[in-house]
């Protein structure tokens, strides 16, 4: 059983950081030859949530033997940078053979002394692994000093006669290792849920004290992000894009995109186009040269396996599934393993978005509002923004596209003809301008045309500008924006954009931009 958590889809899939923060967390339970451990999976399960609070995209295992251990710590050290955060939390048994801790697999029936340096993991081995890409910092977490007998040998790991414990490591600069217990003891599994990191040393009677050894070279390392507010606010990305779907002029070929309008990006930095003058939805994997048709494709048709235009396309990460805004069959339908189900009939359907708790929301161009819908309730909706006829009031929109949903359920509307981009918090009644609002213009006052929209966790709101070929920044409370790409007129240059549609980012902050009339996808990598 595995898992790689990075948040709720609701989420702007960005730390926007200068640090990334990645971590690697075992906790193994289940063993063949020696005993059960009660708190080691809570341990890593606990661990994980904590982790996940404060900005770590973690890559969790859970009870993996040895074989699937090692394909993990391959994954998660070839994907580390030198600017990274890195933490390793490894709870379950552990054991020291010839002066090396290994640790444990949950398939350890014939682990012994002849192929324990074969079929356990190398505590020393994975910390080298990490600590050679030479991460910012590096913390190492065992959470396995607790009794463990070796298969037919007479190390006695646990025994009364002769406690080994593990051994001390060496640390790389940058880095800090952690033992539950000193090296040379161990800990018992203990009563309560998260029994060795929590009150060890007291229902140990100071027995059991966790040991620590830094060789940390920043004095003011703060892993829950709160010092990486300001960086955050001044993030800038690279101005030359590089061009990741598309740009092999339009066309249908697999290779090839026609007006490409919204885009959602998964976990993998898989991207699914809506792929609007192709009538299909097409998924175009990380670093592939063509893409696949995942939806639609047969041209403009109303069938229920075909599309008529459609505008955006976001993906239900807890079903697997894919929703679609078909335009011009007024309808929201469903695809789900080739199955597909229409979910909303008769609206003028432009925008979507899914929040945490499984609502999605869908703008409606025509009648100018939104509504929020549960998947599987056959009803009317509910509206939640908008919804007293066109016009410019902060109650009313002109022409609603592309909208956004953050983590208590504000809306982020792009109100297209009112050249502005309008938030309405959960139950308001009206709303109020948060970008543009000064009428049709390229100043840094106003936008013109505005679409694709995201909010970051500083409620920070990106617009792709359109018909200014940019995109903009708008930090809450400020009355003018910044140009973040684009602004250079339009065009197909690398730093151009023609009539931007969709954005949307990666968990690196990498921005993307459906680069609507250069028919391409465009990726501009973050700097810091």
């Amino acid at each position: 059983m595995c898992a790689f958590h990075n948040g709720s889809h609701s989420d702007m899939r960005a730390s926007n950081s200068i640090h990334r923060k990645l971590a690697l967390v075992f906790g193994n339970r289940l063993y063949e030859q020696n005993d059960i451990l009660i708190n080691s999976e809570n341990d890593a399960n606990d661990m994980t949530r904590s982790l996940e609070s404060i900005g770590f995209r973690v890559l969790q295992g859970l009870n993996l033997p040895c074989k699937d251990m090692n394909v993990y710590v391959t994954e998660f050290v070839r994907n580390i940078r030198s600017s990274d955060m890195v933490l390793f939390y490894f709870s379950g048994h552990g054991t020291q053979w010839e002066d090396q801790n290994y640790l444990v697999p949950s398939d350890d029936k014939n682990l012994d002394s002849k192929n324990i340096k074969d079929h356990a993991i190398n505590a020393q081995y994975v910390h080298d692994q990490i600590t050679k890409y030479n991460p910012y910092v590096s913390i190492f977490i065992l959470d396995c000093c607790r009794n463990y007998y070796l298969h037919n040998e007479g190390l006695l790991r646990g025994s009364d006669s002769n406690r080994k414990g593990l051994k001390e490591m060496s640390t790389a600069a940058g880095s800090l290792i952690a033992f539950a217990c000193e090296p040379g003891a161990t800990a018992s599994d203990g009563s309560e849920r998260n029994n060795v990191n929590n009150g060890v040393v007291t229902e140990s009677y100071n027995k059991q004290t966790p040991w620590y050894h830094s060789s940390l070279t920043d004095r003011n390392i703060i892993l829950s992000g709160i010092g990486n507010d300001n960086r955050s606010r001044y993030n800038k990305w690279k101005q030359n894009a590089i061009t990741v779907a598309g740009e092999n002029e339009k066309g249908r070929k697999l290779n090839q995109l026609y007006s490409p309008f919204g885009i959602f990006l998964d976990k993998k930095k898989n991207i699914f186009i809506a792929d609007y003058d192709n009538h299909r939805i097409i998924k175009w994997k990380y670093n592939a040269e063509e893409g696949q048709v995942v939806a639609g494709g047969y041209r403009e048709r109303n069938q229920m396996d075909q599309l008529n235009s459609p505008t955006d396309v976001i993906v239900d990460q807890q079903n697997h599934s894919i929703i679609i805004a078909d335009h011009r069959n007024r309808r929201v339908i469903q695809w789900l393993n080739q199955n597909q189900q229409v979910l909303i009939n008769n609206i003028d359907c432009f925008g979507l978005a899914i929040d945490k708790h499984g609502f999605f929301y869908v703008s409606d161009w025509k009648k100018n509002e939104v509504r929020r819908w549960k998947i599987g309730e056959n009803n009317e909706g509910i509206v939640v923004v908008g919804g007293h006829g066109k016009g410019n009031q902060l109650n009313q929109l002109d022409f609603p596209t592309f909208i956004f949903v953050d983590q208590d359920q504000s809306v982020y509307v792009s109100d297209e003809n009112n050249h502005r981009v309008m938030k309405w918090k959960k139950d308001a009644k009206g709303g109020r301008v948060v970008a543009g609002g000064n009428g049709r213009g390229g100043n840094l006052n106003q936008l013109s045309s505005p679409r694709g929209v995201m909010v970051d966790h500083l409620s920070q709101v990106y617009v792709a500008d359109s018909e200014n070929h940019r995109v903009m920044r708008w930090c809450e409370g400020k009355e003018e924006g910044d140009i973040i790409v684009g602004g250079n007129g339009g065009g197909n240059q690398s730093n151009q954009l023609s009539h931007p549609r969709g954005i949307s980012f990666d968990d690196e902050g990498n921005l993307y931009v459906a680069d609507c009339c250069n028919n391409r996808i465009e990726k501009f990598e973050v700097i810091f």
